[in-house]
């Protein structure tokens, strides 16, 4: 009993821990966005003076100025459609017949199954917070070999077809996709240079569905 209490704890200890860096992550995000707004600012008032000096409109600066930069729709958490996260209502992925309340219970679910870990596959099952799951899957011990970036498509994939308002969202979104987390791998990082997995599936996955 001690054991589980203690694992518990160290769950609750590693989401709180996630939930501090994403705060770092967010004040991270709004230095950047404030010198990237100076930036413009300069940008528009250069191009303005060009403007006055019979180069071009300022309408013609902005048009070439919005074609040239490309538009970046980020998202995270339990509230964006486009996160892992989401959850709620009526919510509902079916697949391999079990139901899965988010697309990460899926995910990390897949993952346990396929490393032979049937025993946190099961905790999955029976957790319906998709960051406890979250927790859950990454204790288990993964093998040489083992397709990650595939799984995670299938359940993006599953996500699709099993949630209208998700896919709607997804292939009407034209935007690049960044996940607006700290996570090296799946984000943009701490510093935004991270890899943004999530977003480049999504992008994939959008693609498939006839969106662009």
């Amino acid at each position: 009993m001690k054991s589980n209490q203690i694992r518990e704890l160290e769950a609750d200890l590693r989401i709180a821990r996630a939930a501090i860096t994403e705060l770092q992550m967010d004040s991270v995000r709004l230095t950047d966005k404030c010198k990237d707004l100076e930036s413009r600012n300069a940008t528009l008032y250069e191009e303005l003076s060009l403007s006055q000096a019979g180069k071009k409109s300022p309408d013609e600066y902005a048009k070439a100025a919005k074609n040239e930069r490309p538009t970046t729709t980020y998202f995270k958490g339990a509230d964006n459609v486009l996160s892992n996260m989401y959850h709620g209502e009526g919510i509902n992925i079916r697949m391999y017949g079990h139901d899965f309340p988010s697309s990460e219970h899926l995910f990390q679910w897949q993952k346990a199954i396929e490393n032979d870990d049937e025993d946190t596959a099961e905790k999955i099952l029976r957790e319906p917070n998709p960051f406890r799951a979250k927790t859950l899957g990454e204790g288990v011990t993964i093998k040489p070999g083992w397709n990650e970036t595939g799984a995670m498509k299938k359940a993006i994939r599953a996500k699709a077809d099993h949630v209208s308002e998700f896919r709607d969202h997804l292939t009407k979104d034209k935007n690049v996709l960044v996940e607006n987390t700290p996570d090296p791998k799946w984000g943009r990082g701490m510093n935004g240079k991270g890899e943004n997995k999530m977003g480049k599936i999504l992008m994939d996955i959008r693609g498939e569905l006839g969106g662009k």
